[in-house]
Order: C-alpha cells, then sequence, then structure tokens
C-alpha cells in the first residue's frame, strides 16, 4: 500500500499462497531425515489427496464395525474406517500436517506420504513411456495409510475381534493388493470405498510404514508388474520340481525400482526398525544361486536382484541407467506368460 502522495510505501502484505504444497521426506525419516518442501499432484478442485491416478485414505478406528462372509459364515470385525482426514488449510496447503508418533495411526501426514510417493513412483515409469497406466482395475489406485487388524486377530479370538472395545492390532507389513473376482467382494465388504486395487500399509507396533517412500515404490513397483508381465504368486513346476522363481522374480523387480527412484541399494531403512534391522534387505548383495536358494519368495528374490543392481551401478552415466531402467521396463511390457 503506497501513498498517493508522497510515493512511501505505507505497509505490504505478502498475499502468496502455496496450493498443495507440503512438507515431506524425500524417502524416507532415516536416508533423508530432514523433510523437503513438494508440490503434490492434486487436482485443481480437490480439497484432500487424490488425482485420476490415486486416491488416498487413511484408516482410523472409530469403534465400527463390519459383516464379511467368508467361505459361507458371517464374521463380524471391528476394523479401521476409512477417512480422507489430510484437508487443505485456508490458504490451499498442507503444511500443517508433520510426522507423529511412530505408534500412533491414523495421521493425516501418513496418507500425505503414500499420495505424494505413489505419484513420484508414476512419474518414474512415465518417463519411459508418457502414456503409461496401471491396468484398468488400478484406475485410480487406491492408497491407504495405517491399516491395523481387529484386536484379537492374531489369536483367532472372533469375540475380540468384534469387540469395538478391544484396541486394533498392529499390522506390521505392507502389501499390493490386486483386484480379483475371488478376493474383490471381501475387500469390498471391509471397505466400501475400495473398488480396485489398492496399496495397503501398516502402522505397525514402532513404525508407520505409509513414512517410507521404499516401502511405497516397492508396491507400487508390484502394481507395474501385475500390469505388464504379470508374474504369478503360484509355484511353478518343471522338469527340476518346484519353483516360487515367479514370485521370487516380482519380489526382486519391486525392489530392483524402488532402489532405482531413490538411487540407494538399501530397502525401508526406515520401516526395517519394525523388525530390529538396518534395512529390509539390500541390492549390494553376494548372494547366489542355488547356494541361497530357499523357498521363501522375498529370500529367493535377492541374487536376481543383486545382478540388476551391479549392472546398474556399473553403468557410467546417469543417461546409461535411464536406458537400463527403461530396457528392464519395455521387457516387463513385452513379456509374455507371468509362469
Amino acid at each position: 500500500i503506497v501513498d498517493a502522495q508522497s510515493g512511501e510505501v505505507i505497509t505490504s502484505i505478502n498475499r502468496i499462497r502455496f496450493k498443495n504444497r507440503a512438507k515431506l521426506y524425500e524417502h524416507n525419516p532415516v536416508s533423508t531425515p530432514n523433510p523437503s518442501d513438494v508440490a503434490l499432484p492434486i487436482e485443481d478442485s480437490a480439497t484432500v489427496p487424490r488425482n485420476k491416478d490415486v486416491i488416498s485414505y487413511n484408516c482410523v478406528d472409530t469403534k465400527s464395525t463390519r459383516t464379511i462372509s467368508y467361505n459361507g459364515t458371517k464374521l463380524v470385525l471391528h476394523m479401521c474406517e476409512l477417512q480422507q482426514n489430510a484437508t487443505a488449510g485456508a490458504d490451499g496447503d498442507y503444511y500443517q500436517y508433520s510426522k507423529m508418533d511412530n505408534t500412533k495411526g491414523g495421521d493425516a501426514f501418513a496418507e500425505l506420504s503414500i499420495f505424494h510417493h505413489a505419484n513420484v513412483a508414476y512419474d518414474w515409469f512415465r518417463a519411459f513411456n508418457p502414456s503409461f497406466k496401471l491396468n484398468e482395475h488400478a484406475v485410480p489406485l487406491f492408497a491407504v495409510a495405517n491399516v491395523m487388524m481387529p484386536g484379537g486377530y492374531s489369536l483367532g479370538n472372533l469375540a475380540k475381534m468384534k469387540d469395538t472395545n478391544t484396541p486394533l492390532e498392529p499390522l506390521s507389513n505392507a502389501f499390493y493388493s490386486a483386484w480379483d473376482p475371488t478376493l474383490s467382494g471381501t475387500m469390498t465388504s471391509l471397505f466400501s470405498e475400495i473398488t480396485g486395487s489398492g496399496l495397503f500399509f501398516g502402522q505397525g507396533n514402532k513404525v508407520d510404514f505409509s513414512y517410507d517412500g521404499d516401502v511405497v515404490y516397492h508396491e507400487f513397483g508390484h502394481a507395474v508388474i501385475d500390469s505388464t508381465l504379470r508374474l504369478v504368486s503360484t509355484w511353478h513346476v518343471d522338469e527340476q520340481g518346484a519353483s516360487p522363481a515367479p514370485g521370487a522374480m516380482n519380489e526382486a523387480l519391486a525392489d530392483y525400482f524402488s532402489s532405482a527412484i531413490a538411487g540407494d541399494p538399501r530397502q525401508g531403512e526406515y520401516a526395517s526398525a519394525e523388525i530390529g534391522l538396518t534395512s529390509i534387505r539390500n541390492l549390494d548383495n553376494t548372494k547366489t544361486c542355488p547356494a541361497n536358494l530357499g523357498g521363501e519368495v522375498h529370500a529367493d528374490s535377492e541374487f536376481f536382484s543383486s545382478v540388476l543392481w551391479k549392472v546398474r551401478t556399473s553403468l557410467a552415466s546417469e543417461a546409461d541407467r535411464h536406458s537400463f531402467d527403461q530396457a528392464i521396463f519395455q521387457t516387463l511390457a513385452a513379456g509374455g506368460s507371468g509362469d
């Protein structure tokens, strides 16, 4: 505001607003401990984290129950309820949200974190093919933070599992759930908002898996594989016997993509505290086949992902590494059977 007579500046008011901005971890609270300013790709008309590709939710304990049918039996379960509680402030930004106590779920920061990292992963794959989309059942892709299980679940106690006064149990895991005729009805009866494939991140005993971008990239990698080569989760049987190789390759590729996005061979430096480790897996390893073949898909993934990582790190330039990543992606997209 300027005095019309003297030209003197009487006062100034900052009217700049930062729509859809937030402070989030670049990868996770351990490898990149200082939150950085990011622009969330939220659609113009929305005041919660959503766009045509990704919709994120929080799972909040509202002391409610769900009735599901499982193998012909009706079960009443005390479940967390999906909410979008990360809402824009008066200025259109999300700066009011920050990391909370590791052991308390339902926080809006977790919802923003999974939305941001899922879109980072989408952008990374679209650098190879700008028109790339996940399969029709994953558009949009649902992402859910702070998932917990009914109290009594670990003991199979049905009375506790429906008791709304029994605290929900932590879920020390994260997973990608593909949309299929068998499980879809059960998932929708648990969460009516979920009408397609989703990424689900547990509220653990020690950590919130939603805070770790590595974990989000890994689970998004499973969605990419499900939309391309569709590596099967069942065991492959050939003349040498049974092998979990398709599932192991699925895990290896998801790890590889996560590490390529983060530029770091270690997986989940933050989430790994849940199991007392400094990383969930490390692609910079010397494991070989058959010496380290054990029959569990995550363990059997490591000698395959390590070779991919060794090739990537041997390349001299970022352009060469990008070309190698693109070659892997194009191979998946052009592949045949996932068996």
